[in-house]
């Protein structure tokens, strides 16, 4: 019962685009590198305690489903649509996993790559549209972040951008503090594609996702050109340290535009993310 209330929980809050996950607390893009690169490269936020690093996923660890997902704990991670956070990692499984949660490992061996190029080393796609493609493969196969949308809450209209949307923003940013709406993009990219490769999960979200029609193999063929591809797993190689920013990072509120598309993130509404989160936990313990 615990479990259900949990993914209910998670699920309300990941069907809900505008507003930015817990994650969103622990980082600003580093502002001296977004004013004189232009890129967003995410730093540690004054209010993180936890560092900024990325996966730098090892597939020499183990054979393919010898293969697990550890928190920084060191706890295995089980199928939930909980986003991967910092600590996150690869490492050996004492026994062979199948099933879905094979293929939840698999999920973060796609995603972990793009999500350090994104986070911490842009320029690594951002300069190389063929390697944006590939790491990006398989969310186009299955259908997810196809397009952009909207979202509105109250008087505040949002973009929550698709790979198309996303890739033009990550290559101009025009100074602005991105951090949330690639956060956005890459935790729902991920729901999404676990929802795509699972049948255990079940939510409201993976409902909609698996209603696109795309095979539940869609994802197979991106996954063999990521993994075939050494280079990909060295995107988490820019340098970001666990500092902290000195600028931005005790803002209120983070602005971001698309044509004429304003976007943007509340603290307070990243907060009720958290005060939510919190509460779904104490309810498990």
């Amino acid at each position: 019962m615990s479990s259900m209330l949990l993914f209910r929980a998670l699920g309300v809050l990941l069907a809900r685009p505008a507003i930015a996950s817990e994650n969103g607390l622990l980082y600003v893009c580093d502002t001296t590198r977004l004013s004189s690169e232009n890129l967003c490269y995410f730093v540690a936020s004054s209010t993180n305690t936890v560092g900024t690093a990325p996966h730098n996923v090892d597939l020499s660890v183990g054979a393919t489903d010898m293969r697990k997902i550890v928190n920084s704990q060191g706890q295995d991670l089980a199928v939930t649509p909980k986003p991967w956070t910092e600590g996150d990692v690869l490492v050996a499984s004492s026994t062979a996993l199948t099933g879905d949660l094979l293929n939840y490992v698999k999920a973060f061996e796609m995603i972990a790559p793009l999500r350090d190029a994104m986070m911490y080393n842009p320029s690594f796609v951002t300069t190389d549209a063929t390697m944006w493609a590939k790491l990006t493969k398989p969310l186009a196969d299955c259908q997810v972040k196809t397009a952009d949308t909207t979202a509105t809450h109250g008087t505040v209209t949002m973009t929550v951008y698709g790979t198309d949307g996303i890739y033009a923003l990550m290559k101009n940013p025009n100074g602005v503090d991105i951090h949330h709406s690639v956060l956005q993009y890459l935790e729902e990219g991920a729901i999404d594609l676990v929802c795509q490769m699972t049948t255990s999960l079940t939510m409201d979200r993976c409902t909609t996702q698996r209603a696109l029609g795309a095979a539940s193999n869609c994802w197979e063929a991106g996954y063999n050109a990521i993994i075939a591809d050494p280079t990909v797993y060295t995107a988490g190689t820019a340098s970001t340290g666990n500092t902290t920013s000195t600028s931005s990072a005790g803002s209120t509120s983070t602005t971001s535009t698309s044509g004429d598309t304003s976007a943007m993130i509340s603290s307070a509404g990243v907060a009720s993310v958290a005060v939510i989160t919190q509460a779904v936990l104490l309810l498990m313990s």
